[in-house]
């Protein structure tokens, strides 16, 4: 699975997003080298309609932002919670988009109207494209009292189609790391675009099965970002990289191997003679705090954890 790692438009052109990346359409119409910069960056450009962040555009203004930014794949209009205005949407912008690939976001506020909605699409019009791609949101409008169960339900259930599935944002790392990632490969996640890694490192927090999920919010707002806070930020990236790559991995560590990716891109040291381990994990910018390192893996400890084995760095 490959991770799409959404950056505010000024940090476009400093962070790694080069393999599979995702614009955001109102942030191409409204920042004016955003589209260029995301195209010149992206090996594969997906470009997202706003629903998700309740700033859709209107049809004449999405077309705007595919020519400005020229994606390889669409992102259909979707209605969050709304079935039907959804499949309407979807099939307007499809029949004057098409032959380009598109990304179909099936909507509801039931599990059985989500699952209906799809269902429509694809008897109706999903054989008449070849390419079509299903993207599944966090269904924040299910009316589910456990929305993360009714995600990874919808997750199967679009799996039955045998499309490449794409998953629109990161509800929370202990659910994607518990809940999806093990299944991800088996049900065909192609994809998963988020903010999380940029928005964590923005405010000094390590990217972990812990951490709790925090919304980007005003792209300005990260225009004065420190040192430390965009190193974060890129190891951040790393570290959600390296787990979407990986079925089955350490969930509670950073491994060494990726701290040293990081670091080397930012100094000229790395952990094998040259730096010991807390010159390094500071190179990345990691948070202060109590560390443990041992085989391979870094483990961020509370305040009441002992070390267990291996060294500790106080950062």
């Amino acid at each position: 699975m490959k991770v799409a790692q959404i950056v505010p438009p000024k940090w476009v052109n400093r962070y790694p997003i080069s393999t599979y990346a995702m614009a955001l359409a109102h942030w191409v119409n409204e920042y004016k080298e955003y589209g260029e910069n995301m195209r010149a960056n992206a090996e594969y450009l997906i470009l997202d309609n706003g629903a998700f962040e309740g700033r859709t555009q209107a049809f004449g203004n999405f077309k705007d932002a595919i020519a400005k930014c020229r994606p390889d794949e669409i992102v259909l209009p979707d209605i969050p919670g709304d079935g039907k205005g959804t499949l309407r949407l979807s099939w307007a912008a499809f029949e004057t988009l098409r032959p380009q690939r598109c990304m179909f976001v099936p909507q509801g506020k039931s599990y059985e109207e989500w699952t209906k909605c799809l269902t429509s699409w694809m008897k109706n019009w999903g054989e008449r494209d070849e390419y079509l791609v299903i993207g599944i949101t966090p269904l924040r409008k299910l009316d589910s009292t456990v929305e993360e169960r009714g995600r990874r339900e919808c997750l199967e259930f679009a799996s039955l189609y045998k499309r490449p599935i794409h998953l629109l944002g990161l509800a929370s790392p202990s659910y994607f790391i518990g809940q999806i990632l093990s299944v991800a490969q088996d049900l065909g996640v192609r994809g998963l675009d988020t903010s999380i890694a940029f928005a964590l490192g923005a405010n000094n927090v390590l990217f972990d099965i812990h951490a709790e999920k925090i919304n980007l919010g005003n792209p300005n707002q990260y225009d004065g970002l420190t040192a430390d806070q965009r190193r974060l930020g890129w190891l951040n990236m790393a570290i959600l990289d390296y787990l979407a790559k990986s079925e089955y991995c350490d969930t509670t560590g950073v491994p060494m191997s990726v701290i040293g990716k990081v670091a080397s891109k930012w100094t000229k040291y790395w952990l094998a003679g040259f730096a010991n381990s807390k010159v390094v994990m500071q190179a990345c910018g990691m948070p202060s705090g109590r560390y443990d390192v041992f085989s391979g893996y870094v483990f961020q400890l509370l305040d009441e954890d002992d070390i267990a084995e291996g060294e500790l760095v106080i950062l």
